[in-house]
């Protein structure tokens, strides 16, 4: 049975999930930290308050049903990468999966298209979203 975006309810993730979900370090706490896509996430609300340095960005809420539909499709578009890559040293996208939890057709053109010029790599993490959902695409400048 297909995951439908219909019945999805939005819910946020405190800092320890963020930080076990994308292997955030201590060393990367220190870093300033750009989030793309947080919706109700609390993971900059605890940052900030523990002296962090997090910016959120999420401009979902903006849009109708359909333009939300229509911008889930885009997420993960390339044209997106390469402008979070253009604010970021490094960019972390999880999940990597599609809704029906099958890896995601556009990661291996994702990867194909970074490969040689950023250092990609995926890599399984502690948690685990949905089945299937625990790995991580990490992609850095280098």
């Amino acid at each position: 049975m297909a995951f439908k975006l219909d019945s999805v309810v939005p819910w946020g993730r405190t800092m320890d999930e963020y930080r076990e979900m994308f292997l955030l370090d201590e060393e990367d706490m220190k870093k300033k930290i750009a989030g793309f896509g947080d919706g109700p996430a609390c993971f900059n609300a605890e940052a900030t308050r523990i002296g962090k340095d997090v910016t959120s960005y999420d401009p979902i809420y903006q849009f109708s049903r359909e333009q939300i539909e229509k911008r889930v499709e885009e997420v993960r578009d390339v044209a997106a990468m390469e402008e979070m890559l253009r604010a970021c040293k490094e960019i972390r996208i999880f999940p990597i999966v599609d809704l029906d939890a099958n890896d995601s057709d556009m990661i291996m053109d994702v990867i194909e298209h970074y490969k040689g010029k950023y250092d990609v790599r995926i890599v399984e993490t502690g948690y685990e979203f949905q089945k299937h959902a625990n790995r991580l695409l990490i992609i850095k400048r280098v």
